[in-house]
């Protein structure tokens, strides 16, 4: 599936807005529809190579949305059936 990514090419660049090829969620993951998300200082870190992180990279693990895909198998905590 096609997602929309903040992707870092290189060290100490800028983040560019793309789209991405995400694989199909598996059966135990669940799929969010994300409404907000930002990028936090450990990004920004990561961005400039105080710890090792490959490129071109994704960046922005902080979100926020609704579930819009597959339930893992056999529920999962708080699941709503």
């Amino acid at each position: 599936m096609r997602v929309t990514a903040a992707v870092m090419e290189e060290k100490c660049g800028a983040f560019n807005i793309d789209t991405v090829e995400l694989d199909t969620p598996q059966a135990e993951e669940v799929l969010i529809k994300i409404v907000a998300t930002g990028i936090c200082h450990t990004d920004l870190h990561a961005r400039d190579g105080y710890f090792p992180m490959p490129y071109p990279g994704v960046y922005g693990h902080e979100g926020g949305g609704c579930r819009g895909g597959r339930r893992p198998r056999g529920g999962a905590s708080g699941a709503r059936r």
